[in-house]
């Protein structure tokens, strides 16, 4: 393990002479080497009751085809499976993992599979892995690169590059939903479906809308979803002051408000740094905070976390004191602070996926590229 460490602010001059703060530390748990443990994790990661640790890294396409990983409490890493690729396995999973009471991991894979469309795998406790469902494209969707959410009934439901499905315990898949190019609802459903108390889900499109943003893909939606296929658009991103083109996924509040991240658009940037929203269940739509795309961070991405206190924890892939990304802290008031600047050597540079947090306040998370190796790190920061 690598270890940084670095101030949070520099020393105060004073009578009695020079006082420091104390440190903050980021150690890096594992290095990815383009192996059997893949390269460029970018999905984030979840956390069981134990406070062990799962997440998948990508792959390079050509060379690997990633895999899904354990850091256990001790800090150890394990490969649980490494993707094979071809017909009889997926390859290069882009989304977070979802566990069940067994500690059954469920997650997609974006290629390969069965008929080359991506699947949805299973990996046991102990690192048997199976795909569940194979993609066949057309109107069966393809392509997954969202995670999974369990549904009030048990069965699982996600989204493809333009569906919203539900699969069964036998592995049936039913479409819930058809994204359109001309459709308000948006296209290209691009986070994690997330549940709320009456079992309707939550869940953001990278495109389409009613406002045009870059090359006139449109800006991007946040929508709700029935289980039996009704959609409400909750908010249209217009690509200005108010965010465009979310993909960070969502968190609800016990009021039912909707928090999350917009990696375009914002006040304070020419060509847009980026937001954090809160909609109201009405699709009343607050910003919280705009990046400014200096110091500050730029680009957010990955699901928010926020404390018991209201504040808010995240990633942002580019800026900061180094332009390599950032962990960022925002009150509820929008205060916005840097926790730390990622430097693009051994700690890695462009993190993705936001941070979990352990019963000791630590963070931990990934970062897409850089490291050792030069192909992404696993990090813990104390902060």
């Amino acid at each position: 393990m690598t270890t940084i460490s670095f101030l949070v602010s520099v020393g105060l001059l004073v009578l009695c002479g020079t006082t420091a703060l104390p440190a903050q530390t980021l150690t890096v748990l594992h290095t990815f080497t383009n192996g059997t443990d893949g390269a460029y994790p970018s999905a984030g990661l979840i956390k069981d009751s134990e406070g062990n640790l799962y997440g998948t890294s990508f792959g390079d396409v050509n060379l690997t085809n990633g895999a899904v990983f354990k850091i256990s409490t001790s800090h150890d890493f394990t490969i649980l499976h490494t993707f094979a690729g071809g017909t009889q396995d997926g390859a290069n999973p882009r989304a977070p993992l979802l566990l069940d009471p067994q500690n059954n991991l469920y997650g997609t894979t974006n290629l390969d599979g069965k008929y080359g469309f991506g699947d949805v795998f299973k990996v046991t406790a102990t690192g048997t892995e199976r795909p569940f469902y194979s993609f066949s494209g057309s109107m069966e969707g393809a392509n997954p690169s969202t995670g999974l959410t369990w549904g009030t009934n048990g069965d699982l439901y996600g989204t493809t590059a333009d569906t919203a499905f539900e699969l069964n315990s036998a592995g049936d898949e039913t479409i819930v939903y058809l994204f359109s190019e001309r459709g308000d609802a948006g296209w290209s459903p691009s986070s994690r479906l997330v549940r709320n108390a009456q079992g309707n889900f939550y869940g953001t499109t990278l495109c389409g809308g009613p406002y045009s943003c870059s090359l006139g893909f449109g800006c991007g939606t946040v929508f709700e979803l029935t289980p039996t296929g009704t959609v409400t658009v909750i908010y249209s991103f217009t690509g200005a002051a108010d965010g465009g083109n979310p993909e960070g996924g969502l968190i609800l509040d016990a009021a039912g408000n909707i928090y999350g991240v917009a990696a375009g658009g914002s006040t304070s940037c020419r060509g847009g740094c980026g937001v954090v929203f809160k909609l109201t269940p009405a699709g009343e739509e607050t910003v919280l905070y705009s990046f400014k795309g200096g110091t500050d961070g730029d680009g957010p991405d990955g699901v928010l976390l926020r404390d018991s206190k209201g504040n808010f924890y995240g990633t942002t892939g580019a800026g900061g004191a180094h332009a390599q990304g950032t962990i960022f802290e925002l009150t509820p008031s929008g205060k916005e602070k840097v926790l730390y600047s990622f430097t693009g050597g051994d700690d890695g540079s462009v993190p993705e996926g936001g941070v979990v947090e352990d019963s000791q306040g630590n963070f931990y998370g990934l970062a897409r590229d850089g490291g050792a190796s030069l192909y992404g790190t696993i990090f813990e920061f104390t902060p």
